[in-house]
């Protein structure tokens, strides 16, 4: 689905991908950028067992929260509530299937809830370019 293999989440073979994903543009690391990395990892490192296995001079460090959006989606089954219940009738579940697309950008963040993956993907994208997230 959308080019990806159902069963790995990874893309599909064969499917073109734009460059934006395959060569990201990752910024320079700055020394202060480093330093403020290496003391959370030192920090981290100190308070437990299992280490982080990893300097900060290692890492890509991503461009800061105002220039970045995350979005995340979530497909969310939940039973469906009746207004009254008659005590002898036989219980059956019902299930209320909703898309939440959660949608941060700096400080501000967006949630958005539509019935259906395809409806959601598409309430989204409009969503991220008509507010130029």
């Amino acid at each position: 689905m959308y080019g990806l293999d159902a069963q790995t989440g990874l893309p599909a073979e064969g499917v073109c991908l734009s460059p934006n994903i395959t060569d990201p543009v990752i910024p320079e690391r700055t020394e202060a950028e480093v330093q403020a990395v290496s003391s959370v990892i030192d920090a981290a490192n100190t308070m437990r067992d299992e280490k982080i296995p990893f300097a900060a001079a290692e890492l890509d460090i991503e461009p800061p929260l105002s220039e970045c959006v995350y979005v995340s989606i979530d497909d969310a089954g939940v039973n469906h509530q009746k207004d009254s219940r008659d005590l002898d009738a036989a219980k059956g579940a019902k299930y209320v299937e909703n898309t939440v697309v959660h949608i941060q950008k700096g400080q501000e963040s967006y949630v958005l809830t539509a019935c259906g993956m395809k409806k959601q993907c598409t309430a989204c994208w409009l969503f991220i370019f008509l507010t130029a997230c």
